[in-house]
């Protein structure tokens, strides 16, 4: 299984879950309650025992309670059709996101104090991390002028990695 994979419940596993159809084992009834069609497999192994992660999931998939419904920035909305998540195509969720907005703001304000006040209002404004692609690249000249060529290019490599999927 691909660490991209998006699993979500069947109508059986939601029946399971409610117990109308008598007893689920205790790991199972974990993982499932952990399976909601938003996290991908990489997402579940954070808050998911990673060794017993792929067996359950398998299992739970041989069981008719859980199925594949996208990958890690398309997610499938009904037969053939797929809506784009902004946040999956960096790997990272909206909260993920927020933290690393707030921890760049805060490396700016640190080192460079009022001299990037508008850097961080461009990066504070950005809502995905596409968003925040363009911002980084309208700020580039700001960046140079501020940090210099090789700290505003170690800047945006940093941010970068964390962009990428």
């Amino acid at each position: 299984m691909k660490q991209h994979f998006i699993f979500g419940r069947t109508e059986a596993g939601e029946i399971a879950l409610s117990g109308a159809s008598g007893t689920l084992e205790a790991r199972l009834r974990r993982f499932l309650l952990l399976v909601d069609g938003k996290r991908c497999i990489a997402e579940l192994e954070t808050v998911a025992r990673p060794s017993e992660l792929i067996a359950t999931l398998e299992e739970l998939v041989d069981a008719g309670l859980v199925c594949k419904v996208g990958e890690n920035g398309m997610v499938m909305s009904g037969v053939g059709e797929a809506e784009s998540d902004p946040f999956a195509a960096a790997a990272m969720t909206p909260d993920m996101f927020a933290r690393l907005k707030r921890r760049a703001i805060a490396d700016l304000d640190q080192r460079y104090g009022p001299a990037a006040a508008s850097i961080a209002q461009r990066i504070n404004a950005s809502s995905t991390p596409a968003d925040l692609r363009v911002a980084l690249r309208a700020s580039g000249a700001d960046l140079i002028s501020v940090m210099g060529a090789g700290a505003a290019q170690e800047f945006l490599q940093g941010l970068g990695r964390n962009l990428v999927a």
